[in-house]
């Protein structure tokens, strides 16, 4: 890198970061612009002019506030009291990277702040090294914000009900999004969009963040709005070892929310997640089809009948191990069912694969439920805060992966387990928060990612799912190691259409778990048609949650139908640009390919009627239904002029629109 002048700025296509290294005022460098590149600042910030009850001299927000000038949350901070007196060392720079180094010289606290140019935004990373005392808490980004930027749109939500999206009017109150469960939630994803309330100007926010994260929009009187991704350390970080905070990173798009979801999805596929050349197979899952009552017999009995329903892969889920026939015991002891099944699982994977179809096999290896031979045996992986009454949740404890030893013994016996079944895929299960254990959250996703990461080596061609009781843990950090995402355990039609449109804000749809359920939601109770089943699930990574063995002949061809149309669209669903679209009585959204052509979803709550797509935002051409996967509902009209009917039955239609 090249030394740099006193203003260094990055662009990314159309956005760009603009910093100001000695800001008037500040020993530490402030960002000055984010976002327009074609509005770009190329001289210093002018200091405000001091008026009412302010500091006799300005100092700006630098990009680590904490003490000098700011009255908002502090980006970093240290026990016993230390607070770091830090002063600009060094900065270097190039088309693609700013770097800058921090010191206190009083006691040798090393600080080193990086941006980088990440496919269409930014990458903020951020070290301390050689700190005297334990680091609490660290923000990766601390980013000034535009004071056109007056809505902050998040998602929250419950085990069940993930991903529902917020709006939220900024003012001069501050918002938080936080974590402390050792996991980012069901009630707290770790990003957000900020926009200016129309199709304009909009920036996204997101960490990389597997446990604890504090991501806020902070007010002051003197500095405006501004974000901080930051994240918490309790009970610390040691002394003097060397601390990576999780990567943040920044979108903005000139295309209001569905021009910057786009950018989201582009971003995910192209340079965060594992590379994948072959199609993402149609799953059937074994948990709703028989939750535990697994055994050989059942497993070749439903591989029959995955192949008449169109699957291409077959995952054996949770109760195919020894003591678990409920969610009482068996974690920790990873040894097929002698009962189940008595010649192992490599058999049995080989007659999957002998119908067609790939073997995949769900694991919840970061639990101990404590009627297992693990939890008594190995009381170090699992420790206790002394005084302390331990918390179950789903009868079970967590392993502690910030340990090595419990990373070996993991990797021990997941290994032979990937070799002896040669599964493709792993459905990663965690269903339980990281409370009254004595362990890190920190270091705890830290190692997880260090597991995942050695997997990836050693099969470099597996699929992972992470799945956390439903969408408990999706975040950006998972995503860099997984395929796919389980977003909800919760598959009734009409509330994953709500859950799958808040989790694409974050998520593109080749990484979303959407399965078609029995036609009586196991969570819901609710009662729905096959065809409104199979479009909502066919928005995201398609598959099936249901015992394919008690389906009608007829159910078994429609849903043939439904598994041959989308892997004729697979591509398209997969690749191309999603939209969501406004309507008053209609839930709809669409993807546009690279050919140009429109695949769009449209879902009718009223029931039966007549409906016009005319503000769907769809392009003028020959628009047709999918056929023959949309029954009940006819379409009339060309184009932005089309009219759909819903007769009895008909809730739901594919529609494709070839200009």
């Amino acid at each position: 890198m090249n030394p740099p002048g006193r203003i260094v700025s990055l662009r990314a296509h159309d956005v760009a970061l603009v910093l100001d290294l000695t800001p008037d005022g500040a020993a530490i460098p402030a960002i000055l612009h984010l976002g327009d590149a074609d509005a770009a600042p190329s001289a210093p910030a002018s200091a405000p002019p001091p008026w009412g009850a302010r500091l006799d001299k300005f100092l700006p927000l630098t990009i680590l506030p904490h003490e000098q000038g700011c009255f908002g949350p502090p980006a970093i901070a240290f026990a016993g009291g230390y607070r770091p007196r830090l002063s600009l060392e060094d900065v270097s720079a190039d088309a693609r990277a700013i770097e800058i180094i921090l010191r206190d010289r009083d006691h040798g606290t090393h600080i080193i702040w990086r941006a980088c140019v990440f496919g269409e935004g930014f990458a903020f990373d951020l070290t301390v090294a050689h700190a005297p005392a334990p680091l609490l808490h660290a923000a990766s980004l601390v980013l000034p914000l535009s004071a056109a930027l007056t809505r902050a749109k998040m998602v929250t939500g419950d085990w069940a009900r993930e991903f529902q999206i917020e709006d939220i009017a900024l003012g001069t109150r501050s918002i938080a999004s936080t974590s402390q469960r050792g996991r980012p939630g069901h009630d707290s994803f770790p990003g957000l969009y900020l926009h200016d309330g129309s199709d304009r100007e909009t920036l996204v926010l997101a960490a990389a963040m597997s446990g604890n994260h504090d991501l806020r929009i902070a007010w002051t009187r003197e500095h405006g709005r501004f974000a901080m991704i930051a994240e918490p350390l309790s009970p610390g970080w040691p002394a003097h070892e060397r601390y990576d905070a999780p990567r943040a990173y920044v979108l903005w798009s000139k295309d209001g929310i569905n021009g910057a979801m786009a950018k989201v999805h582009r971003h995910l596929r192209d340079h965060v997640m594992p590379p994948r050349a072959a199609p993402r197979p149609i799953h059937l899952n074994s948990w709703e089809a028989v939750y535990f009552d697994v055994n050989e017999s059942v497993v070749t009995e439903l591989a029959d009948q995955a192949t008449a329903i169109g699957a291409e892969r077959l995952v054996l889920d949770d109760g195919w191990f020894e003591n678990r026939n409920n969610d009482k015991g068996g974690l920790g002891d990873w040894t097929p069912d002698p009962v189940k099944f008595p010649h192992g699982l490599g058999p049995v994977a080989n007659a999957v694969r002998e119908k067609g179809l790939s073997f995949g096999i769900w694991v919840e290896p970061e639990m101990v439920n404590p009627d297992s031979h693990l939890w008594r045996t190995q009381p170090a992986f699992h420790p206790k805060l002394p005084d302390h009454e331990r918390w179950l949740m789903r009868h079970q404890h967590v392993l502690d992966f910030g340990d090595a030893a419990v990373r070996d013994h993991v990797l021990g016996w997941l290994k032979p387990l990937l070799r002896e079944t040669g599964a493709d895929y792993i459905k990663w299960d965690m269903n339980r928060d990281l409370l009254g254990d004595a362990l890190s959250h920190a270091r705890h996703a830290r190692g997880l990612h260090a597991v995942m990461d050695e997997l990836r080596v050693e099969f470099p061609d597996l699929a992972i799912e992470t799945c956390a009781s439903g969408g408990g843990r999706a975040d950006w950090g998972m995503l860099a190691r997984t395929d796919r995402v389980w977003v909800s355990d919760n598959i009734d039609a009409m509330d994953r259409l709500s859950i799958n449109r808040g989790a694409a804000l974050f998520l593109p749809l080749c990484a979303m778990g959407t399965h078609a359920g029995a036609a009586r939601s196991h969570i819901s109770g609710k009662r729905h048609g096959l065809d409104l089943r199979a479009h909502v699930a066919m928005f995201g990574a398609y598959g099936y949650e249901l015992d394919p063995r008690r389906l009608r002949a007829e159910d078994l061809a429609r849903f043939a139908a439904h598994s041959a149309a989308f892997r004729q669209w697979r591509a398209h669903i997969h690749g191309g640009q999603y939209r969501l679209h406004a309507h008053p009585a209609l839930i709809a959204d669409s993807i546009t390919g690279a050919d140009g052509r429109v695949l769009s979803r449209v879902v009718n709550p009223s029931g039966p009627a007549s409906e016009t797509l005319a503000v769907l935002g769809l392009p003028p051409g020959k628009a047709t239904l999918l056929s023959p996967v949309s029954e009940g509902v006819s379409l009339t009209g060309r184009g932005t002029e089309a009219t759909l009917t819903f007769a009895a039955g008909g809730l739901s239609a594919l529609i494709v629109i070839d200009s």
